[in-house]
């Protein structure tokens, strides 16, 4: 467990100013798109009722839907490329040869890195629960040739492919992260060696700071998401994936979620199904016991 002790609810020191006030403004940007997806309501019903009875009126209405659903997935796609692009400038800014004395200094980065994590890993259980998203924007695309005349729309037909595709995926913010590091480690070998160090310490602090009980309820969801979150970037990022992890308590990280925290079950989901190395021969047979006992 990482000895290297943080504030994860710091505020920024002046140095630290510029890069705080980016990631703030792109945390508001999460927040609207949460509340969004919460507040998702598909068109599936009427697209059936279109389809089975075109009338009309009948076409007009699932039209109506799928153009605010289409918006909607618009908006998360923005969301997941403000994501990726500032998501490796925290990365960048922990990265150092001594990572944890630069935790230590900058503790306001460490918890908007923190933060960033819980709302990737937050909006991808939701995205899970709203599996009629890549449907309605299929209906969309589909039915964007019918209204080519028409006035201003939410998407055109040359974004409607990447926001599908971004859609379609189980994880979709997460991943955009994930890309953003990828990015970044193969800028440099510096990057290339230093980013999943950082990944890996911050999973280990968030662990510890959730196994000390010494936090509140909401720094616990936040320390417990971000946990996850950074497990699931380095797994995608990292050659030997995050399940043989050095440097990262992962089976003390994948026990905790299962045993402690079994009324959230979406976080050993995440851990099993948006990794990509949770398959491999290679992942320890205990470690899958632990998360298939879940």
């Amino acid at each position: 467990m990482s000895d290297c002790k943080i504030d994860i609810n710091a505020e920024p020191v002046e140095a630290e100013r510029e890069l705080i006030e980016k990631v703030t403004k792109t945390l508001e940007q999460c927040k609207v798109a949460l509340e969004m997806l919460q507040e998702y309501e598909d068109c599936s019903q009427l697209v059936k009722r279109a389809m089975g009875d075109p009338t009309p009126d009948h076409e007009a209405e699932a039209w109506t839907r799928a153009q605010l659903c289409a918006g909607k997935a618009k908006k998360f796609y923005e969301t997941s490329q403000a994501l990726e692009l500032i998501f490796p400038e925290l990365l960048k800014s922990l990265a150092s040869d001594d990572q944890k004395s630069t935790f230590l200094e900058k503790q306001a980065v460490c918890s908007k890195t923190a933060s960033l994590l819980e709302f990737a890993l937050t909006f991808d259980g939701l995205r899970v629960m709203r599996p009629t998203l890549p449907n309605d924007m299929a209906y969309y695309r589909r039915s964007l040739s019918k209204h080519a005349n028409e006035g201003e729309i939410p998407v055109r037909d040359d974004e409607a492919s990447y926001v599908m595709l971004f859609i379609a995926q189980m994880s979709p913010m997460t991943a955009a992260m994930a890309k953003g590091t990828s990015n970044l480690m193969k800028s440099s070998a510096f990057y290339g060696t230093q980013v999943p160090k950082v990944l890996a310490l911050m999973a280990n602090i968030c662990l510890a700071l959730v196994r000390s009980k010494e936090i509140d309820e909401a720094t616990i969801q936040k320390s417990l998401y971000a946990m996850v979150g950074a497990m699931i970037v380095y797994d995608h990022v990292s050659p030997e994936g995050v399940f043989n992890a050095r440097g990262l308590n992962t089976k003390s990280a994948v026990t905790l979620v299962v045993k402690d925290y079994p009324q959230q079950p979406h976080l050993a989901n995440a851990l099993k199904y948006c990794t990509v190395h949770y398959s491999d021969d290679a992942t320890p047979a205990s470690i899958k016991a632990i998360l298939e006992s879940a």
